[in-house]
């Protein structure tokens, strides 16, 4: 992703809602996929970052309460994950 980007990509600092064990970068990804094929809501916003393209949220339930915030982009024909992290905000943080 280019440095300009911003990005909170960190699953290693998120714990599993199932088991409290964090994150591997691989079961975020499984996650995601999980929570999409479930049927979870996805928000589409405009990104800042870059500007005027489109970005998909999810807010997923995680460990404890927390809310686990997922944000990608679309670059072609790849996903791109730019924000996985925990938010206490009722409307997200990125």
């Amino acid at each position: 992703m280019p440095p300009t980007y911003r990005s909170k990509w960190q699953p290693r600092s998120v714990r599993r809602p199932d088991n409290g064990d964090f994150f591997s970068l691989t079961e975020a990804w499984g996650f995601v996929q999980r929570k999409m094929e479930e049927g979870i809501e996805i928000e589409i916003i405009i990104l800042k970052q870059p500007p005027g393209k489109t970005g998909f949220v999810i807010k997923a339930p995680g460990y404890g309460g927390e809310v686990i915030y997922i944000k990608l982009q679309l670059a072609g024909d790849k996903v791109i994950g730019r924000s996985f992290h925990t938010s206490q905000l009722p409307g997200g943080d990125d």
